[in-house]
């Protein structure tokens, strides 16, 4: 098989598609969803107008969850400058970018190629609207079922988005369908729960959405531990619980309450 054409698989795929206000569609649309989510982001005031998605994360009012996004403000930077300084994570795919506000931070860094992916068209199509680069997609895509199968990415970022998939190992054996051998998944800005406290979680979770007025939303919300990633071996990068971080708060510091999560591709062991 000609390697360059393997190469290009997901590009070619991706140009062949149908293309809807700027988004790449690779998914017939679930409009009922849409609904559900949009509402329940705006009543959360999450559903942000063009002006300030294009500072986040740098959103500086009150009414913008400014606390939250000083504390993504670190973590984002500390995933671009990883990203920056390796030379060899190029291809780039922000899963579950929403309004594309990070997809356009990677797609900043010299050399690099990003897909930012979600299910939700609306945010999608400001993402589009606001963030045009050559090197930047925009894709409504099933990554399960309708992302093209193929091992050419060089990291998978799921930032603040990993409660939106179900099944964590699932999940996982899937992005290294996506990965090439040594490649890298990061979850970040997500929350993960000790196993005695996800049925508390659940509780809570289910009542915000209820209080809201979309009790659907809380199937769709999902609780994972860290354990669930045991079999991978993943690297802790930034642990919240950390001596070091304890320290940073208690100094009066504000730190993110959100582990950041490496998983490595393993290489496929060489014949003896």
């Amino acid at each position: 098989m000609n390697t360059t054409q393997v190469n290009l698989q997901p590009e070619t795929t991706l140009s062949q598609a149908q293309r809807h206000n700027g988004v790449t569609i690779l998914t017939k649309q679930s409009p009922e969803f849409e609904a559900y989510y949009r509402q329940a982001r705006e009543k959360e005031g999450r559903w942000y107008p063009d002006e300030v998605v294009k500072k986040l994360p740098y959103a500086h009012t009150k009414e913008h969850h400014s606390n939250e996004w000083r504390l993504r403000v670190r973590s984002s930077v500390r995933m671009l400058q990883l990203i920056a300084m390796s030379p060899d994570l190029n291809r780039i795919m922000d899963l579950g970018c929403g309004n594309g506000w990070f997809s356009r931070r990677l797609a900043g860094l010299e050399g690099k190629t990003v897909w930012g992916v979600d299910l939700n068209q609306g945010e999608l199509e400001q993402a589009a609207r606001l963030f045009k680069a050559p090197n930047l997609e925009f894709v409504y895509a099933d990554i399960f079922n309708d992302w093209p199968t193929h091992p050419t990415l060089d990291v998978i970022v799921v930032n603040s988005a990993i409660q939106y998939f179900e099944n964590l190992p699932r999940f996982v054996e899937r992005m290294f369908q996506l990965l090439r051998p040594g490649g890298e998944l990061h979850i970040l800005d997500s929350p993960f729960y000790r196993a005695s406290k996800i049925k508390s979680a659940q509780q809570r979770t289910q009542k915000h959405y209820a209080q809201l007025g979309v009790p659907e939303m809380a199937k769709t919300y999902h609780h994972h531990t860290l354990a669930q990633l045991k079999t991978w071996n993943p690297e802790v990068l930034f642990n919240p619980s950390s001596v070091k971080n304890q320290i940073v708060r208690s100094l009066g510091r504000r730190e993110s309450p959100f582990y950041w999560v490496q998983v490595l591709k393993p290489f496929p062991e060489r014949e003896k």
